[in-house]
């Protein structure tokens, strides 16, 4: 299969969406898939899988997709933010902890990142760190 280009993804990505509001998350992800065949590297479908197998309530798959976003941009601020959620789904929260730690560093004053972080130290009964104010 050949690669696609950059508005080709975008154009089968928008399908995908459609597919999805239409209440068919099956087509979604099969969409999806036939744009990872063609561009294993697409940091927006492995997203865009990872937002529908959330909605689903397929948390672990969805960290999957996530993990495999940040493989090839790990300072996407997006992919690290849905992977600290799914971690946090999970209650893995040792694993939402470093992610949520590395949204901070790339955003300090990101106040996702921060609550993120809070909730897997919380998790982790470490709530007099998770307290600790921010210098801002």
């Amino acid at each position: 299969m050949s690669r696609l280009s950059p508005s080709q993804v975008q154009t089968e990505l928008s399908r995908a969406q459609d597919a999805y509001r239409r209440g068919d998350a099956a087509a979604a992800i099969r969409q999806i898939d036939l744009i990872l065949r063609s561009n294993p590297d697409s940091v927006g479908a492995y997203l865009g899988k990872g937002m529908v197998l959330v909605q689903q309530g397929r948390h672990s798959d969805a960290l999957n997709e996530f993990l495999r976003a940040l493989k090839y941009d790990g300072a996407n601020v997006e992919a690290l933010t849905w992977a600290a959620m799914a971690c946090l789904n999970l209650r893995r929260s040792e694993e939402a902890e470093s992610i949520a730690r590395r949204l901070t560093e790339i955003q300090p004053y990101n106040d996702r990142a921060h609550f993120l972080l809070a909730n897997a130290l919380c998790l982790q009964d470490r709530l007099d760190e998770a307290l600790i104010p921010i210098d801002r």
